[in-house]
C-alpha cells in the first residue's frame, strides 16, 4: 500500500505538470480503487469499530 501511495503521489505530479494519458488515468483510477477495498475489508474485519 505505501508502493501505491508513491505511484500515485507520481501520478499527481504528472497529472499537475503535464496531465495524464488515458492509461495513466486508469492507473490511477485503479489505484483508487485498491485503496478503497483495503479501506473498506479492514474496516469489515475489524473487530471492535468506533469503541474505545
Amino acid at each position: 500500500m505505501i508502493f501505491l501511495g508513491f505511484v500515485w503521489l507520481v501520478l499527481l505530479i504528472v497529472e499537475l505538470v503535464w496531465g495524464l494519458t488515458p492509461a495513466l488515468e486508469l492507473l490511477s483510477l485503479a489505484i483508487w480503487i485498491v485503496f478503497i477495498v483495503d479501506f473498506l475489508l479492514k474496516f469489515i474485519l475489524a473487530p471492535e469499530k468506533g469503541t474505545m
